[in-house]
Protein backbone atom coordinates (compact mmCIF):
# COMPACT_ATOMS: atom_id res chain seq x y z
CA UNK A 1 0.00 0.00 0.00
CA UNK A 2 2.98 2.52 0.77
CA UNK A 3 4.67 1.87 -2.19
CA UNK A 4 1.58 1.98 -4.53
CA UNK A 5 -0.36 5.28 -2.67
CA UNK A 6 2.16 7.20 -0.75
CA UNK A 7 4.51 9.87 -1.55
CA UNK A 8 7.37 8.73 0.83
CA UNK A 9 7.88 6.47 3.76
CA UNK A 10 9.40 7.77 7.70
CA UNK A 11 11.00 4.94 9.82
CA UNK A 12 12.31 5.92 13.03
CA UNK A 13 16.17 4.41 13.00
CA UNK A 14 15.92 4.10 16.54
CA UNK A 15 12.96 1.78 16.27
CA UNK A 16 14.48 -0.63 13.45
CA UNK A 17 17.99 -0.03 13.59
CA UNK A 18 19.95 1.33 10.52
CA UNK A 19 20.41 -2.49 8.51
CA UNK A 20 16.14 -2.86 9.64
CA UNK A 21 15.73 0.22 8.19
CA UNK A 22 17.40 -0.11 5.00
CA UNK A 23 15.97 -3.84 4.49
CA UNK A 24 12.57 -2.20 5.04
CA UNK A 25 13.92 0.38 2.73
CA UNK A 26 14.78 -2.24 -0.37
CA UNK A 27 11.40 -3.41 0.49
CA UNK A 28 9.60 -0.42 0.01
CA UNK A 29 11.76 -0.01 -3.24
CA UNK A 30 10.72 -3.35 -4.48
CA UNK A 31 6.93 -2.49 -4.48
CA UNK A 32 7.18 0.94 -5.89
CA UNK A 33 8.60 -1.10 -8.96
CA UNK A 34 6.42 -3.53 -8.70
CA UNK A 35 3.37 -1.04 -8.50
CA UNK A 36 5.20 1.20 -12.02
CA UNK A 37 6.71 3.79 -9.93
CA UNK A 38 10.62 4.13 -10.18
CA UNK A 39 10.75 5.94 -6.63
CA UNK A 40 12.69 9.04 -7.82
CA UNK A 41 9.58 10.87 -6.72
CA UNK A 42 9.56 8.95 -3.47
CA UNK A 43 10.86 10.17 0.07
CA UNK A 44 12.58 8.71 2.28
CA UNK A 45 13.21 10.48 5.43
CA UNK A 46 13.85 8.84 8.73
CA UNK A 47 13.49 10.00 12.90
CA UNK A 48 16.64 10.01 14.75
CA UNK A 49 16.75 11.30 18.09
CA UNK A 50 20.29 13.23 18.96
CA UNK A 51 22.72 13.98 21.65
CA UNK A 52 25.71 16.18 21.37
CA UNK A 53 28.60 15.18 24.07
CA UNK A 54 31.72 14.97 24.41
CA UNK A 55 34.17 11.69 22.95
CA UNK A 56 32.89 9.07 20.47
CA UNK A 57 30.17 7.53 22.25
CA UNK A 58 28.36 6.04 18.97
CA UNK A 59 24.72 4.63 18.50
CA UNK A 60 23.25 3.52 21.50
CA UNK A 61 21.60 0.20 21.70
CA UNK A 62 19.40 -0.68 18.35
CA UNK A 63 20.13 3.38 17.57
CA UNK A 64 17.62 4.83 19.57
CA UNK A 65 19.62 7.70 20.27
CA UNK A 66 22.77 8.93 18.37
CA UNK A 67 25.81 10.67 20.49
CA UNK A 68 28.87 11.66 20.89
CA UNK A 69 31.16 14.46 19.56
CA UNK A 70 29.72 16.51 16.34
CA UNK A 71 32.29 14.40 13.86
CA UNK A 72 31.15 11.00 15.27
CA UNK A 73 27.33 11.76 14.84
CA UNK A 74 28.17 13.29 11.58
CA UNK A 75 29.90 9.88 10.52
CA UNK A 76 26.66 8.29 12.15
CA UNK A 77 24.35 10.36 9.79
CA UNK A 78 26.23 9.82 6.77
CA UNK A 79 25.72 5.96 7.00
CA UNK A 80 22.38 6.71 7.50
CA UNK A 81 22.01 8.81 4.29
CA UNK A 82 24.39 6.40 2.64
CA UNK A 83 21.54 4.08 2.75
CA UNK A 84 19.65 6.06 1.29
CA UNK A 85 17.32 8.16 3.40
CA UNK A 86 17.89 11.83 2.03
CA UNK A 87 15.31 13.27 4.85
CA UNK A 88 16.32 13.43 8.42
CA UNK A 89 13.62 14.31 11.06
CA UNK A 90 15.88 15.34 13.80
CA UNK A 91 14.92 15.45 17.95
CA UNK A 92 17.47 17.01 20.22
CA UNK A 93 16.75 16.61 23.52
CA UNK A 94 18.86 19.31 24.24
CA UNK A 95 17.69 22.37 22.99
CA UNK A 96 21.08 23.44 23.01
CA UNK A 97 22.62 21.43 20.88
CA UNK A 98 20.78 22.70 17.98
CA UNK A 99 23.25 25.52 16.91
CA UNK A 100 26.02 23.54 16.92
CA UNK A 101 24.23 20.88 15.02
CA UNK A 102 23.34 23.28 12.87
CA UNK A 103 27.34 24.65 12.61
CA UNK A 104 28.93 21.54 13.14
CA UNK A 105 27.20 18.56 12.21
CA UNK A 106 24.99 19.10 8.99
CA UNK A 107 28.10 20.43 6.68
CA UNK A 108 30.17 17.69 7.56
CA UNK A 109 27.24 15.25 6.51
CA UNK A 110 26.53 17.06 3.61
CA UNK A 111 30.27 16.98 2.53
CA UNK A 112 30.53 13.26 3.68
CA UNK A 113 27.66 12.59 1.51
CA UNK A 114 28.78 14.50 -1.56
CA UNK A 115 25.84 17.09 -1.04
CA UNK A 116 26.13 20.71 -1.40
CA UNK A 117 23.38 22.03 0.30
Amino acid sequence: MTAAQADGWIPSVGRLGLAGAAELRGAVLAGLHAAGRDGADFTFATNVVIRLEAGEAGPAAGWQLLSGSADAVAAQLTEIVRAGFTVLNVALPDPGDAERFAAEVMPAVRANAGQSR
